[in-house]
């Protein structure tokens, strides 16, 4: 759950691009990519992960992390949901 009006315009979601950039929660920004490998997610996995993106700043990415510039607070007044489930390939 995010905070619908700190979205800003233009975001659209879409699988990471090489250039892209996480905001972390509690400070820092970090390449994408090395944030999902600390965050120890294969290969496999991180190049299918549906995230929000404004250009290259990432403020989700699914079913991982939402960027401190968009969580929810007390002032929060509208709530933006993104629903995310794994489909399994065997199926």
């Amino acid at each position: 759950m995010l905070d619908a009006d700190a979205l800003p315009q233009g975001c659209v979601l879409r699988t990471p691009r090489e250039g892209d950039v996480f905001r972390k929660f509690g400070g820092g920004t970090k390449k994408l990519k090395a944030y999902l490998v600390d965050r120890k997610i294969p290969a496999r996995v991180r190049a299918g992960l549906p995230v929000l993106a404004c250009g290259s700043e990432v403020l989700a990415v699914c079913g991982v992390e939402i960027a401190a510039s968009v969580k929810m607070t007390e002032k929060t007044q509208r709530v933006f949901e993104i629903t995310y489930e794994e489909k399994d390939h065997a199926e």
